[in-house]
């Protein structure tokens, strides 16, 4: 288990060096003329344009065979231990509930019977890294290995090995569980639980059981303290594997480690796979002793050559070096004519069709670049501090204030079940492309859309309105574009939609969630959760936009917006009260006029409401019921003094409702 190394290149430029009208091999021949003292020493330019090339042929030569060398090195151990995690994760998802908890109780008893010497610091820090020392007793051991649960372990892990059978040999060398010792949180030392070598196997096929073919014995102590890998699973909780191959008392090995979690997460144990890598090591080495020889050979044969070519070379080399240069400065419609009718010809077509799949790949990846902003907006890679989508990392996150609005179309159940799943699919398509471009004008971006639902943001941002004038007017022009979209679908046959809108407004986390190979955004908070409930109580109070008091104490001038108090709930999930608002600019010039008339009885009942005076509260309620008496809210209150005045409340009443479901 070896560090992984970080290798950089450093291209230098050689100062004080005399260049002849850009000619590459002029170039060439004075870095020959610095290192050996040619400029001292007049030596005729065939021959120093000979051991110049021969200089380049083992800077190319060698720098290119180191770095196939090394992709090679890298590649074969990435896929390895890719593959070999691949066949951990598998192993992991075959155990079943009862196996994990055949593991758990196997640990246990382990634990139990433990020796209470073998475990004190001063025997453990006598184990070697990579060594192992007994845990249990003899007699211990034996009993542990009878137990049904241990054999049925052993059996899974030899499945597991079976799986992986190539040409009827086992890829997997070793196979076992491990657990962390109790007490201990560094996990340095560890415990085997079972062995699959338990039931022998001739792995050698010479006709006996060798002693790196015999299992560890449970409860075997282990000094994994060089394992870093092993550690971050336990710590992880997540499926890891050496970076590169490992050499330890049972040879060149492989590893990777697929945590055994409990119902609550818990890791029981390590599910251990190990496999050797002895001749893949040796073919590595020979590879590298074969790059040495062949840059050895090209050498003597380049500076041969160089003599009777170096003339013929100059030309094309030189058009080579400028369309390289030109690539390099993402010239991509490069191309250079070389018309030699030799191999020089051909490299130069070969050059030629590189910057064309370049040109493709570039397209290509432009292409992706503009695919992947259409899953993650571009608002959400700033708010990270990234330039492009590739620095983004799992884990990354930055604290934002912000509005958050959430939408959804009310009995959307209801209206499905009438459609075709293809119906279903085009009715909310079409309506989210009416939202979406509406969020976008006021200055928001569509976080996530929820089925029928959308999950809209809106962050502060220099020389605008603030969030919450954004978020509101965001609302109130989707309400009035749902307008429009519900007279096409009256034309066409379909029935009217009605949407319930919440919006709230305070601190979040914005970042990524996932892994390397999956990643996902995501937006946590109060403010979050605060903006679902809100959309969730609109069908209650029969309205169609509920903001926060904090929402509304941001807006630049509240008197702006038709807006009455709502009501002063505690939602169901949450300790604080929550003071509601209703924007009603959406409305019908009518039923607007009609609220608005309403308000000044809704705001002085809803103050008597909240000092306990129920009579001239129920008084006011019944005023604008009188007036409006479709609107649900009085219904509601009317309902409440109702109540309150034949069972009074408590002496701590402060007019807060606590709600027990979320809508």
């Amino acid at each position: 288990m070896l560090p992984e190394s970080s290798r950089e290149s450093q291209i230098q430029r050689w100062p004080g060096l005399p260049v002849a009208k850009n000619d590459f091999f002029s170039v060439l021949s004075s870095i020959g003329n610095a290192l050996l003292g040619f400029d001292r020493v007049r030596i005729p330019y065939r021959y120093k344009l000979s051991i110049s090339i021969g200089l380049l042929s083992v800077l190319v030569t060698g720098g290119a065979l180191f770095f196939f060398y090394n992709t090679i090195y890298d590649t074969v151990w990435t896929q390895m231990t890719r593959r070999l995690m691949d066949v951990a994760g598998t192993g992991r998802s075959l155990m079943t509930d009862q196996q994990k908890s055949e593991l758990a109780t196997l640990v246990l008893a382990i634990r139990e019977k433990s020796n209470s010497d073998a475990l004190q610091p001063s025997s453990l820090e006598s184990i070697d890294a990579g060594d192992v020392a007994e845990g249990l007793s003899d007699t211990d051991v034996e009993a542990i290995e009878k137990r049904p649960e241990f054999l049925d372990l052993v059996r899974l892990l030899n499945q597991i090995k079976d799986g992986t059978k190539r040409d009827g040999k086992r890829l997997i060398r070793y196979a076992y569980f491990l657990t962390a010792l109790p007490g201990r949180t560094d996990y340095h030392y560890l415990q085997f639980v079972a062995d699959a070598d338990y039931f022998a196997f001739d792995y050698n096929e010479n006709g006996q059981i060798d002693e790196d073919e015999t299992a560890a014995d449970p409860g075997t102590i282990y000094n994994a303290s060089d394992y870093a890998a092993l550690h971050r699973a336990f710590e992880s909780k997540s499926i890891t594997a050496d970076p590169v191959y490992t050499e330890d008392t049972w040879g060149i090995i492989i590893s990777a480690y697929a945590p055994i979690l409990d119902k609550d997460g818990n890791v029981i144990a390590i599910l251990g796979l190990d496999m050797l890598a002895d001749s893949e090591y040796n073919l590595v080495n020979q590879l590298f002793w074969l790059y040495i020889g062949i840059v050895f050979i090209s050498v003597l044969l380049t500076v041969s050559a160089a003599y009777l070519l170096g003339g013929l070379l100059t030309r094309p080399v030189n058009l080579l070096r400028s369309g390289a240069e030109r690539v390099r400065n993402r010239q991509f419609d490069t191309e250079i004519q070389i018309k030699t009718n030799d191999e020089l010809e051909v490299l130069g077509d070969t050059f030629n069709a590189m910057t064309r799949e370049i040109r493709e790949f570039s397209s290509n990846l432009q292409k992706q670049n503009q695919a992947f902003f259409r899953f993650v907006p571009t608002e959400f890679v700033e708010i990270l501090g990234k330039d492009n989508a590739v620095e983004i990392n799992a884990g990354e996150s930055n604290n934002v204030r912000m509005s958050v609005l959430f939408a959804d179309i009310r009995s959307f159940t209801s209206i499905s079940e009438e459609m075709t799943p293809s119906e279903v699919l085009d009715f909310v398509n079409s309506y989210l492309e009416v939202m979406e471009p509406v969020i976008h004008d006021q200055g928001g971006f569509v976080d996530k859309y929820l089925g029928d639902g959308i999950m809209a943001l809106f962050i502060n941002a220099d020389n605008e309105p603030t969030s919450s004038n954004r978020s509101v007017d965001a609302a109130i022009a989707m309400q009035r574009e749902l307008a429009g979209f519900n007279h096409f679908r009256i034309e066409n046959g379909a029935i009217p939609i009605r949407t319930g809108m919440g919006i709230a407004t305070g601190d979040v986390i914005i970042g990524t969630v996932g892994t390397q190979s999956r990643l996902d955004t995501t937006v946590l908070g109060h403010s979050v959760n605060l903006a679902s409930r809100m959309e969730s109580l609109t069908p209650s109070y029969g309205v169609s936009i509920l903001i926060t008091e904090e929402t509304f104490t941001a807006l630049d001038n509240p008197e702006k917006y038709c807006y009455r108090e709502i009501d002063t709930v505690i939602a169901k999930g949450m300790k604080r009260p929550n003071l509601l608002y209703e924007i009603f600019d959406s409305d019908p010039e009518a039923l607007k006029e009609i609220k608005l008339r309403t308000r000044p009885h809704l705001h002085r009942g809803i103050l008597l409401y909240k000092v306990g005076q129920f009579a001239e509260a129920y008084a006011e309620f019944k005023a604008m019921y009188d007036l409006y008496p479709e609107d649900r809210v009085a219904r509601i209150y009317l309902k409440r003094c109702k109540r309150l005045l034949e069972s009074p409340p408590a002496g701590d009443w402060e007019g807060v409702m606590r709600l027990q479901r979320k809508g």
